[in-house]
């Protein structure tokens, strides 16, 4: 119901706002407006769009017939995606009792727009195709940098659209001055928004401001996360109901940990997972070493290590699929693949090294160096169509 309201009144604001000019400088309201009689497709017909949109199965007739129906929605989609600002107009002071509703819909409206682009690549519509992957990466720009969850969804979508584009260079064939643009539009501001910095530097200010703000709906929120824990819910009180002096310093101490974490982001990948690691056993040792004021943050600091290889593996991704297309404008002119890579491509961030590069008998491809902290060695391989 309250989400209802939500969107009614964001519908009002939408209509007086637009009144006289379409579209809004807004692009959260026209997001906004898709979500209203949006609901997600029912299994299989989801499942089928999910894995049409990762190319993993055909683009059956029934998503064919489903992307029909949905073609408002997906120009409205891409009209929402070419104006330059976003506020989904959230707000941050509720802290831990923040909802986001809007990132599991967009997540579905990346499923629709890249089944579209994967159903115009299956007819032989490669420009269009890759129109559509960059509609999505501007959607994904959108869904922003305000929260780690956010920066999470944008992120996700973002891997989505790179295996995409990747699909459909895998067939469009040497087409030079396609490559060449598309390059060039990658490079562009709108398609490199994603920054985990932002996401870091508004966690630390809202969940500071969630110690200092103690409503009850926190309160209880933070009795139902320590509830399995005895030796947790002992202290729970020290936050619950805290001096302001103490929850004060409890903020203070949550600030200056997220202040280390920030200042680690500059480090190369191995330095900087060496720092996240370390950095989240700190509250807990200052904690049971009776530092009471870092509770809080061994209740509310996220799992930073994990955001931060997330945030590598992405920017990763997109460096390999921009060394991807310059060795397809390199096979444009001269009709092979070079021996090595030249020395200024974009390089494997895990590493900070080239890529391993294997030309194959199909195409070729580009492998990291070094493993991510679960062990996995990220590599991405692309066709050359002839």
């Amino acid at each position: 119901m309250k989400k209802t309201a939500i969107l009614i009144l964001l519908l009002c604001l939408f209509a007086a706002n637009t009144a006289q000019a379409y579209p809004p400088d807004n692009a959260a309201l026209v997001y906004y407006k898709c979500m209203v009689n949006f609901s997600r497709p029912e299994a299989p017909l989801g499942d089928q769009l999910r894995d049409a949109a990762k190319g993993k199965i055909k683009v059956s007739d029934e998503i064919q017939q489903y992307l029909g129906e949905k073609r408002l929605l997906i120009d409205a989609l891409q009209t929402a995606s070419e104006i330059p600002n976003c506020d989904w107009g959230l707000d941050f002071s509720q802290g831990l009792a923040l909802k986001i509703p809007y990132l599991a819909t967009m997540r579905q409206f990346t499923y629709i727009m890249l089944a579209d682009a994967q159903l115009k690549k299956q007819e032989g519509q490669t420009q269009e195709a890759m129109d559509q992957c960059l509609v999505v990466l501007r959607m994904a720009g959108h869904v922003g940098n305000d929260t780690f969850i956010s920066y999470l969804v944008g992120t996700a979508m973002t891997a989505l659209t790179y295996d995409a584009i990747g699909d459909v260079l895998n067939v469009m064939g040497s087409d030079e001055k396609l490559l060449t643009e598309l390059q060039r539009e990658l490079e562009r501001p709108e398609y490199n928004k994603l920054d985990l910095k932002p996401a870091m530097l508004n966690e630390r200010r809202y969940y500071a401001d969630a110690i200092m703000q103690m409503t009850p709906e926190k309160k209880k929120l933070l009795e139902e996360q320590v509830a399995p824990n005895e030796e947790l819910k002992k202290d729970l009180p020290l936050l619950t109901e805290g001096s302001e002096e103490f929850l004060a310093a409890s903020a203070e101490y949550y600030q200056q940990l997220f202040d280390k974490y920030i200042a680690a982001l500059d480090q190369p990948y191995k330095q900087a997972i060496t720092t996240f690691q370390e950095l989240e056993k700190v509250p807990e040792k200052d904690y049971e070493a009776g530092k009471k004021e870092a509770f809080g943050s061994v209740l509310l600091a996220p799992a930073t290590t994990k955001v931060c290889d997330i945030d590598i593996r992405r920017r990763t991704h997109q460096n390999a699929l921009s060394a991807a297309i310059q060795l397809y404008r390199y096979y444009a002119k001269k009709g092979n693949l070079p021996d090595e890579l030249p020395a200024a491509f974009p390089k494997d961030l895990f590493s900070g090294q080239p890529f391993e590069y294997e030309k194959t008998d199909t195409g070729f491809t580009l492998r990291c160096r070094q493993a991510e902290i679960e062990g996995k060695i990220n590599e991405y391989t692309f066709k050359i169509a002839k």
